[in-house]
């Protein structure tokens, strides 16, 4: 008579299968592995590049790529999300020194978020734009307006900024610093330090000489006005 079960010490057709995909599961794992600092290294180096250009630095065909990640953005929110959880941290931090050292709190709100941004020429365009990325990267660019706008207010209510400084100061001088740094990466790459000096000065109350000729940005204008810097567009 013939039976679906095997016999004691023989191999199913199931244990057949799964012995057969183990290896194939641990493959798919390296060439993830692999895809994932590839693109770390292109797009630090170069920026945002394609998903061929990325197989070829991985060293895997065009096809392992699509079936890991469809499309770019998959594989951006799975590069940067890291990234976006240490920027979200550089914030929290801020907020939490904004309490007993409110100018420290900008200081270090920015320069730790440029510092970031020094080390990876794509970064921008992922976390100041809203043109890539969705989920969890998304959730965390969320979180960084709020957390600018208390850094802002505390200083503010401590006179260690000037009284026309706006929440909104602090993205602007991104855009303004990152600029500067994607110009003079190769040239001299540390000079926008000189310049977030300049920008410190500036937010000081005896900076003020008097009404700014313009209103600053609303929040809902800002994300319009990175992606503009920084997508392309």
């Amino acid at each position: 008579m013939v039976t679906d079960a095997a016999s004691p010490g023989s191999t199913s057709n199931d244990d057949l299968v799964a012995a057969a995909e183990r290896p194939l599961r641990a493959d798919a794992e390296r060439n993830r592995r692999k895809i994932i600092e590839a693109a770390r290294e292109l797009f630090a180096e170069r920026g945002l590049t394609t998903l061929d250009e990325v197989a070829e630095r991985a060293g895997v065909g065009v096809g392992t790529v699509y079936r890991r990640f469809p499309s770019r953005d998959d594989l951006i929110d799975a590069l940067y999300v890291e990234a976006m959880e240490q920027l979200v941290a550089i914030g929290s931090a801020a907020v939490e020194l904004s309490e007993t050292d409110p100018w420290g709190a900008i200081e270090y709100f920015l320069t730790n978020y440029l510092e970031m941004h020094a080390g990876d020429r794509s970064l921008s365009s992922v976390v100041l734009t809203d043109a890539h990325g969705r989920g969890r990267l998304e959730i965390g660019k969320s979180k960084m307006a709020p957390m600018g706008a208390t850094v802002v207010a505390r200083a503010k209510a401590a006179g260690v900024v000037r009284d026309d400084f706006a929440p909104t100061e602090l993205p602007m001088s991104v855009i303004m610093l990152v600029s500067v740094m994607n110009a003079t990466r190769d040239v001299a790459p540390g000079i926008w330090r000189r310049y977030l000096a300049y920008l410190l000065d500036s937010f000081r109350p005896e900076a003020a000489r008097g009404p700014l000729p313009h209103a600053p940005l609303e929040f809902d204008q800002v994300p319009l006005a990175m992606r503009a810097a920084f997508s392309g567009r």
